[in-house]
């Protein structure tokens, strides 16, 4: 009760919001990190964030207003910080958020390989991820599904770029395009995923220019599941030559309790090979 209690404090004085007026939830993490290279020294470290989140309803209007702030903590990122404050509005017309957060091109391209791996490890292949800028204050909409369509868009006023995409979901996968421009970079995305008798296959295949040079990159995932245990495997490669391969499993221990083992086979655009075991254990509430 006195945590919930804190916490509520807290909340009301980032947010001005109060528990008279709107649904108060609590969520987080935290991880035990410990990282074998195959040059350097190992690596311990912890890693976690705390998420506070209000919601409250606008009346018989069906639309839900909600403030989310989540705080990184730990050592992994170098520096304790604010990686998530924005305001979510919801309703028959879709999703609306705006401010510091992933924007909707990152949250509707999970069907990319890319976005496979258990823990994140992707080293020097280039993402097939077209990103706008986490800490800038962005503004992004996702329409419902309509007969399995869904467009959304972004825009990052701060660095001038703007952002689109359309996917197209059915009972056998997900296939998507997504486009972005601005910052002296244009970039296109083609993705895909397909789930096949428990085996789901995401690929992605991305193109951008830059100052009239052209770059490229792709990626394959395989993710597989069975009880307790997720396995997954992921392939990049880009046409700077770097191409990087991620092995990895992670073990349910109990309900909110889990273990993750990645390994990681990199080659850099100049032809270093290295290697990497990852090993984490983590509790959510």
């Amino acid at each position: 009760m006195r945590k919930v209690l804190l916490a509520t404090t807290a909340l009301v004085a980032i947010t001005g919001v109060t528990s008279a007026n709107a649904d108060i939830s609590i969520s987080g993490s935290t991880e035990y990190h410990y990282t074998q290279p195959s040059s350097g020294s190992n690596l311990t470290e912890m890693d976690g964030n705390v998420t506070i989140k209000a919601s409250a309803d606008a009346g018989d209007t069906g639309v839900t207003y909600s403030v989310v702030y989540n705080q990184s903590v730990g050592q992994a990122a170098g520096v304790v910080d604010v990686e998530d404050i924005y305001i979510d509005i919801r309703g028959d017309f879709g999703r609306v958020f705006l401010g510091q957060t992933d924007g909707a091109l990152d949250a509707m391209d999970n069907v990319t390989g890319y976005n496979m791996t258990i823990e994140g490890h992707t080293a020097s292949a280039t993402s097939t991820s077209l990103s706008i800028t986490e800490d800038a204050g962005t503004v992004n909409y996702i329409s419902p599904s309509i007969s399995g369509v869904t467009l959304y868009g972004a825009v990052d006023d701060t660095n001038g770029k703007t952002g689109y995409g359309i996917n197209y979901s059915s009972s056998m996968g997900t296939i998507g395009y997504q486009s972005l421009a601005g910052g002296g970079t244009e970039a296109t995305v083609v993705m895909g995923q397909v789930d096949v008798a428990g085996i789901t296959v995401g690929m992605a295949s991305r193109s951008s220019t830059t100052s009239g040079t052209k770059t490229t990159s792709s990626d394959v995932g395989v993710n597989y599941s069975v009880d307790a245990l997720a396995f997954s495997a992921v392939a990049q490669k880009s046409s700077d030559g770097a191409k990087t391969t991620t092995y990895g499993v992670q073990y349910t221990v109990a309900p909110g309790v889990y273990a993750q083992l990645e390994q990681v086979s990199d080659r850099s655009a100049a032809a270093a090979d290295t290697t990497s075991t990852f090993m984490a254990l983590g509790v959510k509430f």
